[in-house]
């Protein structure tokens, strides 16, 4: 059995998950069909943009990325320290 270059196979990965993606979002929407159409292209219009940055700078795209898990996690600390727990 041969199996396919890891690129494809990753390629293909991603393509499968978008589509059951999509079919998921289209079938269990509570927006009506031209909001959800508006929606989906302004979140598709956002990923392409995130692509094409990643592929300008990689390492950039990380460091936003660690950035923003640190805040996070920062902000949820924050609110435990004044619930008092």
């Amino acid at each position: 059995m041969s199996t396919g270059s890891p690129d494809r196979t990753l390629f293909i990965g991603i393509l499968v998950g978008v589509s059951l993606g999509l079919a998921s979002v289209l079938l269990f929407s509570t927006k009506r069909g031209s909001r959800l159409r508006t929606s989906l292209l302004e979140r598709a219009k956002d990923a392409a943009d995130q692509v094409r940055s990643l592929g300008r700078d990689p390492n950039g795209w990380h460091d936003r990325k660690r950035e923003r898990v640190g805040r996070t996690l920062m902000d949820q600390l924050e609110r435990i320290r004044s619930a008092g727990l």
